[in-house]
This record gives structure tokens, C-alpha cells and sequence, in this order.
């Protein structure tokens, strides 16, 4: 049994092995005539894996250069199209991950990053108002990130804060509204107790 992992690497993978087979076989053929039909018969099942009824030009053409390719441009045949050669091109760069020093990962580089910026904002509504939002979405984090579901209180927020902020945010539990959909650790225990009565 041969495996496709052992076999030689596909040029167009798109195409798979059998148009790759014709190709290698094309190639191989001695009269010139009959080299060109096949590469047409070869381009005609090169087009079905675009199904339209009347193929563009351009994408004929497209496939004349793939089968150009495919063929490694030692195809000796007229060609219908001039051939534009393909620059084959490495694998693109790794897009660099940003790997910044996250304090509690469960929040997230964006949450600290508006925690930063909240704890220089000056007093007032619209410092609580942002900070009632940056509440929320931490018991959002905790509550979807955290599997001991017990552990979500309004306390442990409210130290998480303190400590992100270098102290500079107190927060008074009694003044954020919480949303209602994200319930607490207390609740889950009392769904659990009624569910077990």
C-alpha cells in the first residue's frame, strides 16, 4: 500500500494526484498533435472545479499557466495562450503573536488595558459610569472563564480592581449595578439546593 505521505508532493494540490498523473503522463508522449489534445482534454477536467456553463477567458487562460505549472513548463506544445509563469513563493511570515505580561489572563490584555485607563480618569459619572461597564465585563470573564462557578462574587471584583489598579480604584459594591444575566456563585448553590429538594 502506498500512502499519499510517501508519494512525490503535488505542484497545484488543488487539482489532486489523477491531473498531476495526466500531466506527468502528457509529457511523455511523442507525437506533438496528440500532446496537445490531451493537455485540452486535461484542461477540460481542470475547468470542472468551476462549474459555470460559459468559462471567462481569463480563467481558461489561468488554466493553460497552471497546467504550464503543473508540467514544470517542460510541456512542448503550441500553446493557445502565451503562459505567464507562476512565481512560486514561500510560506507566508508568522504573524508575530503579542505577548504582553496579562496580571489575570482570565480578563484579558483589553480589560487591563481600560482598567489603565480608567484609574487616571478624574471622579464623577462618567468615571462611574465606565466603571460600572468594567465591572460587568469582568463578572462576564469570570463567570465564562472560570470553571468553579462558586467563586464569583462581587468582592473578588472588586479586589481584582484594587490590585490591577495599583490601589488607585475602590470601588463601593453597593453602587454597580451588576447585570442580572450573568448570575452570582450564591445562586448557582441556591438553584442547586432546590433542584436537590
Amino acid at each position: 500500500m502506498e500512502y499519499n505521505t510517501q508519494r512525490e508532493k503535488l505542484i497545484l494540490p488543488v487539482y489532486g494526484r489523477n491531473v498531476q498523473s495526466m500531466v506527468d503522463y502528457v509529457k511523455t508522449l511523442p507525437d506533438r498533435r496528440e500532446r496537445l489534445h490531451c493537455a485540452e482534454k486535461i484542461i477540460e477536467v481542470m475547468a470542472r472545479m468551476y462549474p459555470k456553463k460559459n468559462q471567462p477567458a481569463e480563467l481558461i487562460q489561468t488554466l493553460w499557466d497552471h497546467l504550464a505549472f503543473m508540467s514544470n513548463y517542460e510541456l512542448d506544445i503550441d500553446w493557445p495562450y502565451p503562459i505567464t509563469k507562476v512565481t512560486e513563493e514561500g510560506k507566508p511570515e508568522k504573524i508575530p503573536y503579542p505577548m504582553n505580561n496579562i496580571k489575570l489572563r482570565h480578563y484579558g490584555h483589553l480589560v487591563e488595558k481600560l482598567i489603565d485607563e480608567v484609574k487616571d480618569m478624574e471622579e464623577g459619572p462618567r468615571r462611574d459610569a465606565v466603571l460600572g461597564l468594567l465591572a460587568n465585563q469582568m463578572r462576564k470573564d469570570l463567570y465564562y472563564s472560570n470553571s468553579n462557578k462558586n467563586s464569583l462574587n462581587n468582592k473578588r471584583i472588586a479586589d481584582d480592581l484594587y490590585r490591577l489598579s495599583d490601589g488607585k480604584i475602590i470601588i463601593d459594591e453597593s453602587r454597580i449595578k451588576y447585570n442580572q444575566s450573568i448570575p452570582t456563585g450564591n445562586t448557582i448553590k441556591s438553584r442547586r439546593s432546590k433542584k436537590s429538594r
